[in-house]
């Protein structure tokens, strides 16, 4: 498997000193990997100088050149064109240092104990070097365990990494982490060329752009969301194979056991790429028009279940020996609370009732299903008496909404086909005081009749969870928002245009 361009293109683009930083990377990283590349473009440049009759490399300088390749440094984008002199001995060796650059990436080559990243920010946290608790700042070329939550690092060049516990790692130097185990997003600018991931199953070099690497058992991963990835896969026993190009929506399968690389979906939804939330957006402004009581963008947190305002805000809830991986996910905007699947989350819970006084309701959630949870719960203030509501999944898997009136009659509406796997929905349900229905991504799901909600101050309100700990959901929940009020179908209508929008934005911007 190759897709590699025609390298030798850029000979005559760095001998004439109108190459780009971009294309002298991926021209250094090319002669790094590539022998005879390096034999061919030494004989360029020998023809070039016009004194190749005089001056051409012989086989044993080639040798002595590919021998110093860790003793040099860096070289900028040429401005002019070079000449050999063939008379002067000094200028010839030079030519031959200048060469030897590129047969070795670029980057500092720490002493053990070395600074080489600092940590940015991180998210419950539990970080180990070399089997101890490490609470410092600033990682060291050393063996890592990210035992549990996140770490955002910064190497040179402003390269940004995020990690998701369960992870193993080495920061080897300040453009290269060797990633043994876990899950490892890179956002790699310009400064930034250069940065190397290492894994048990292939070298991935970056040419400026945003990926995901996911080292599993025997295999890993590489996923490109916008840009150039280089990819030199490993064989059993360690040997480098031809390697490969993966671009923008590119993503790839590489098996130590098996020679040839599997080319797979890429997984926009799979990875943690930013702690931040993106600035208001059109669909967030479109929620807070209708002034919710209660709104939960779901951001990255340590603890809390955050809330607009802040008063309904929350707490996250997890669980003791589960496996340690994030409780957040990728979510229809920024990030979402991840229950289940794969997580240590196991939902969260509002103590402080939320006031709904009308009798009215309007509930937005989006929900993402990663497998089926029969019975699953999405949000709930209703224990075996009292409350006003609960959304989730019935016995079989199908959507379904239950109510409480002021008159203590219970109602429900369930959807017919089972809520599909791995897909973003909107559900909305809307109360009247006449009507109760349910709509599934703008589509009226059923209705039914249904006087005014109960208004006397509900219980604790649980996300991904009933009160006893059963009924988890398993996968994500995000952007809800409670309104004290029916929403007209206009405004259902834009609520899932705006979303279905956003979403298409999202799933190619962090």
């Amino acid at each position: 498997m190759n897709n590699k361009p025609d390298i030798t293109a850029l000979f005559a683009e760095y001998v004439s000193g109108t190459i780009t930083d971009v294309q002298l990377r991926e021209l250094e990283i090319s002669l790094t990997q590539d022998a005879e590349l390096r034999s061919r473009f030494i004989k360029y440049l020998n023809l070039d100088s016009a004194l190749s009759d005089h001056a051409a490399l012989s086989s044993s300088e080639v040798a002595e050149i590919e021998s110093c390749t860790q003793q040099l440094t860096p070289l900028p984008a040429r401005q002019s064109r070079m000449r050999i002199n063939a008379l002067t001995f000094a200028t010839a060796v030079a030519a031959a240092i200048v060469l030897a650059f590129f047969l070795w990436p670029t980057g500092s080559s720490p002493s053990q104990g070395q600074a080489v990243a600092t940590i940015v920010a991180d998210v419950d946290a539990v970080l180990h070097k070399s089997g101890q608790p490490d609470s410092g700042s600033e990682l060291f070329t050393d063996e890592y365990t990210l035992e549990e939550g996140l770490i955002n690092l910064e190497f040179a060049g402003g390269v940004m990494v995020y990690i998701e516990a369960p992870a193993r790692f080495k920061a080897a130097s300040d453009k290269k982490i060797l990633l043994h185990s876990g899950q490892l997003s890179a956002s790699v600018p310009q400064a930034g060329i250069g940065f190397t991931v290492e894994t048990p199953d292939a070298e991935v070099v970056d040419f400026g752009t945003e990926f995901s690497v996911d080292v599993g058992s025997g295999a890993s991963e590489v996923h490109v969301f916008d840009g150039l990835v280089r990819i030199a896969p490993r064989l059993a026993g360690n040997e480098n194979t031809e390697s490969i190009d993966l671009r923008t929506d590119q993503a790839v399968r590489l098996d130590r056991q098996h020679p040839d690389p599997v080319m797979i979906d890429v997984a926009t939804d799979r990875f943690i790429r930013n702690f931040d939330e993106p600035h208001t957006n059109r669909f967030q402004r479109m929620i807070q028009s209708m002034s919710p009581v209660a709104h939960y963008g779901m951001p990255i947190q340590k603890d809390s279940l955050a809330c607009d305002p802040p008063d309904y805000e929350g707490k996250l809830i997890r669980a003791q020996g589960a496996s340690k991986q994030s409780r957040r996910a990728k979510g229809i905007s920024g990030s979402s609370l991840r229950v289940q699947a794969g997580s240590n989350g196991m939902g969260g819970v509002v103590d402080t009732p939320i006031p709904l006084y009308s009798g009215e309701l309007t509930l937005i959630a989006h929900v993402y299903l990663e497998n089926q949870a029969p019975n699953g719960t999405i949000i709930t203030d209703t224990p075996e008496q009292g409350g006003r509501i609960m959304l989730g999944l019935d016995e079989v898997g199908g959507l379904t909404v239950a109510v409480q009136t002021e008159t203590g009659q219970r109602l429900s509406i369930t959807q017919s086909t089972l809520l599909p796997l791995q897909t973003w929905v909107q559900v909305i349900v809307i109360s009247d005081g006449e009507k109760l229905r349910l709509y599934s991504d703008g589509q009226l799901v059923g209705h039914i009749k249904c006087g005014v909600l109960n208004r006397a101050a509900a219980t604790p309100l649980w996300f991904g969870t009933r009160a006893d700990g059963e009924g988890l959901w398993s996968g994500r929940i995000d952007e809800v928002a409670f309104i004290d009020r029916a929403i007209t179908k206009a405004e259902i209508e834009k609520l899932h245009e705006v979303a279905v929008k956003r979403q298409d934005k999202f799933e190619d911007q962090p």
